[in-house]
């Protein structure tokens, strides 16, 4: 189970002197949803996968374009549909494999903007702050906005950025097709995580 392998990934640092407050936590998409499901799993350890306890705070969290409600029956900006690199039916037909026979128990842990209200409430106890990064041509981009001002009600530390015409993980595209001019996206993700490493003891 990748929860499994990301919570013995953060213990393996962990127990080789890592301090937490030196960690910050990165996920796109995909990966987005498996540091939401980490953050659950701190805040309501499941039985089944070891706890961790982190004597300090993870030094931040930081989710891009994060794969926060996978049910078919969402309604994703289905405006975006013709302009996002990740299609309506490519995130249902995704979304139907990872949802195959999947636990009722388990449904806040792989779809966060699902979860009960207060969920995430108190997630400061683990991370000190977050970033949630969304396109604002993206397919996801309703659901993941929804998503992030709730997140930020329950927790104030949270910085929340949609970028002007941006596509799903628009940002990785400023490097792998070597755009001229960075999106206005990336330096705000590179000075955010920066600002975190200046913050290391």
């Amino acid at each position: 189970m990748q929860l499994h392998q990301a919570v013995s990934a953060v213990e393996y640092l962990l127990s080789n002197g890592v301090q937490p407050e030196n960690i910050q936590i990165v996920g796109d998409s995909a990966g987005g949803n498996l540091a939401l499901a980490l953050l659950s799993h701190m805040l309501h350890p499941l039985d089944n996968i070891p706890p961790i306890t982190p004597t300090k705070a993870f030094a931040g969290m930081y989710i891009m374009s994060p794969w926060v409600r996978l049910s078919t029956d969402s309604d994703p900006s289905s405006d975006n549909n013709n302009t996002d690199v990740v299609t309506e039916a490519v995130l249902k037909e995704c979304a139907s494999v990872v949802l195959d026979s999947l636990p009722e128990y388990l449904s806040s842990y792989i779809e966060p903007s699902l979860a009960q209200e207060g969920w995430f409430r108190g997630a400061h106890t683990y991370i000190e702050r977050f970033l949630i990064t969304v396109g604002d041509k993206e397919c996801m981009h309703d659901n993941v906005t929804e998503f992030a001002h709730r997140f930020q009600r329950e927790n104030k530390e949270t910085r929340f950025e949609i970028q002007p015409d941006g596509v799903h993980d628009d940002p990785f595209l400023d490097f792998i097709v070597s755009q001229p001019k960075l999106g206005v996206l990336t330096p705000v993700i590179v000075d955010w995580i920066h600002e975190g490493l200046n913050n290391l003891n």
